[in-house]
């Protein structure tokens, strides 16, 4: 009796272990399938195409990937029927990057036009330019409101306003300013930083919706104005490099001319 009793304990465990082996094997294949996921997820996001694909774009492609993995089979009861979900009104576009900037530090700039400015009390204000420009000093970033009065003469209904010009820059209808520029372009060339980090930074730290589009666009807007400089720097340096070929050696620098005795 303790003998039967002794291997039915026995073959319990051994019950017992094999059903744990298999619930360990599937474990283990649960757990290889999540490493694979996340390494092709890692690969998404620092690879080389990590610039071409968001975070909500690497999100939609898993989700596509899991839609094609076969499913258990539906029951033939499925239920009543969900209600459709109203579609939410589009929303109405906007300048993001104009948008993002409300909320930073703001000076303002009034220009007058120098024939008013000498007898205001020939004019009287009907309106006003505004033009936006974004400055940055090192860290911060200040917006700046460049208000151009527009005046017309009084007692002459006939009179035309007079609105200044703006002044000169880098980019009309933008916001970009040399300061700007100076710091996107040195983040790139000198700290390795390029557009799609800056862009991440901005957003992340200021608050600054600056696509790397808009920032690509800008650099070859800013190369452009700059070739010059480079056209001058190396006509220059040809001139240089003829004027040394073409100058005659001296009889001293000769080894082969005997020195006098």
């Amino acid at each position: 009796m303790a003998w039967y009793l002794l291997l039915q304990t026995i073959g319990s465990k051994d019950q017992q272990i094999e059903k744990l082996i298999a619930e360990n094997a599937e474990l283990r294949r649960e757990l290889q399938l999540q490493k694979d996921i996340v390494a092709a997820l890692l690969k998404k996001l620092y690879g080389a195409t990590s610039e071409k694909l968001s975070t909500d774009q690497l999100l939609l492609a898993f989700l596509e990937d899991e839609s094609k993995k076969p499913h258990a089979a539906e029951p033939d009861d499925h239920g009543p029927a969900a209600e459709p979900t109203p579609k939410k009104p589009r929303a109405r576009r906007s300048n993001k990057l104009s948008d993002s900037l409300a909320n930073l530090p703001t000076t303002e700039r009034v220009i007058i036009a120098p024939e008013v400015r000498d007898n205001p009390e020939n004019y009287r204000l009907i309106g006003e330019e505004v033009s936006e420009r974004l400055h940055v000093n090192p860290a911060t970033f200040t917006r700046e409101l460049i208000k151009r009065l527009t005046h017309v003469r009084k007692n002459d209904p006939e009179a035309v306003p007079v609105t200044p010009p703006l002044e000169p820059c880098l980019l009309p209808g933008s916001v970009l300013t040399p300061s700007l520029g100076a710091l996107l372009l040195t983040e790139k060339f000198c700290y390795h930083q390029p557009f799609y980090r800056q862009e991440w930074r901005l957003k992340a730290t200021h608050g600054i919706v600056l696509t790397r589009n808009l920032m690509c666009s800008w650099h070859d807007h800013l190369a452009g104005l700059l070739s010059r400089l480079y056209e001058y720097q190396a006509e220059k340096f040809r001139l240089s490099t003829t004027s040394r070929s073409t100058k005659p050696r001296s009889a001293t620098s000769n080894p082969e001319v005997a020195k006098p005795s």
